[in-house]
């Protein structure tokens, strides 16, 4: 890595941590959803599982749903008599039990259940244009990693993930809002894959919300932005700021009240091998 590259890396590092540090960005927003499947019109996701199929099984076209607090909260009003549909949120978490005179570590779960409301019912919702196409703007040196991966891709569905099985999966590119959040989840799977024990041999264990999986998904989102810087993926100013926002926000979803900084520095070095290694496929 030349000092340039090195010296821009630095710059972008300590950038996204103050941004941390500053408490002045949001939560994380996925960057994708499918097409025309349920999805909360706050936090952009897709309903999984029962709620799915539960607010699927309406008569209504549009796929926008929202709690009255949210609707509210953006001026919106739900129609009076219109009735609310459940859904259901799973919060999985370790907690310290007592035993005796020890203290462990053990797995627990939280359900909650919310009242939303389609954007059919509610006054003052934009409207939602359907099925239209989405101009994409391809990045020639984003398109060379891309087919120069030795990791297979394969399309369709709503995750994004590395599978142990040496393959990445991800959703259509219409799927996404734009070309630098595809760009971005692209190389954000690939920074998991330089961990394959036939690459970088990094130690990919541990299960969701592990200090080992929260540390490898540090790793993989430091890679996404220092590939993504490297091979200059345009944004105008605005927009590249919401989007490293992004970042930001992911990376301290998984790094708060885990990690000290040495740690996190840790994270940034070990981003650095891979991102060099994603960028030599586009070569």
């Amino acid at each position: 890595m030349n000092d340039v590259i090195k010296a821009a890396r630095e710059d972008l590092a300590n950038k996204i941590l103050s941004m941390i540090d500053s408490g002045k960005i949001g939560n994380w927003l996925r960057q994708w959803r499918a097409q025309d499947a349920p999805y909360n019109f706050v936090s952009k996701e897709n309903y999984k599982g029962i709620n799915n199929l539960h607010l699927s099984m309406t008569s209504y076209d549009d796929p926008r749903w929202m709690t009255f607090k949210q609707a509210d909260e953006r001026g919106f009003r739900v129609r009076k008599g219109e009735r609310a549909r459940k859904v259901e949120k799973w919060t999985f978490y370790t907690k310290t039990d007592q035993d005796g005179e020890n203290d462990k570590e053990i797995s627990a779960v939280s359900v909650r259940y919310f009242n939303v409301f389609n954007a059919q019912q509610i006054d003052g919702v934009p409207s939602i244009e359907k099925n239209t196409a989405r101009e994409i703007k391809t990045v020639e040196k984003a398109e060379a990693i891309i087919a120069g991966c030795p990791v297979p891709i394969r399309y369709g569905g709503s995750e994004a993930v590395y599978n142990s099985a040496d393959f990445i999966k991800m959703p259509l590119r219409k799927s996404f809002f734009s070309d630098a959040a595809f760009y971005a989840t692209m190389f954000h799977e690939m920074g998991h894959s330089t961990g394959n024990k036939n690459r970088l041999d990094r130690a990919m264990c541990g299960r969701f919300g592990d200090p080992a999986y929260a540390f490898e998904e540090l790793v993989a989102e430091f890679c996404a932005a220092f590939v993504s810087k490297d091979i200059g993926i345009e944004h105008d100013a605005n927009a590249y700021e919401k989007h490293l926002e992004n970042h930001a926000a992911y990376i301290r979803s998984w790094s708060k009240a885990r990690f000290d900084k040495k740690r996190i520095l840790e994270a940034i070095s070990q981003a650095n091998q891979a991102s060099n290694m994603v960028l030599t496929w586009g070569k």
